[in-house]
């Protein structure tokens, strides 16, 4: 049987807030970095993020962070290894 999880926290690291998406399929483990801004996010942006952008998201299982930038008018892929 297949067991998937999935997490979401918010941190601030300064200066900006971000958000550390982690998922778990079976025994693999992936995690994306989203830098959200300088200010708080507010809930509407989370909750636009993960209802209308999640198949946006990248994530990773190698030992470099993919990053997506968020603002409110777009969604760009940034790689850094």
């Amino acid at each position: 049987m297949s067991t998937i999880k999935g997490s979401l926290t918010i941190i601030y690291e300064p200066p900006f807030y971000k958000a550390i998406f982690e998922r778990r399929f079976n025994s693999t483990y992936e995690v994306s970095q989203i830098n959200l801004g300088h200010s708080e996010p507010k809930l509407t942006l989370i909750y636009d993020l993960v209802m209308h952008h999640w198949n946006r998201i990248i994530f990773s299982n190698k030992p470099f962070v993919i990053r997506l930038f968020l603002n409110e008018r777009s969604i760009l892929s940034v790689f850094k290894g």
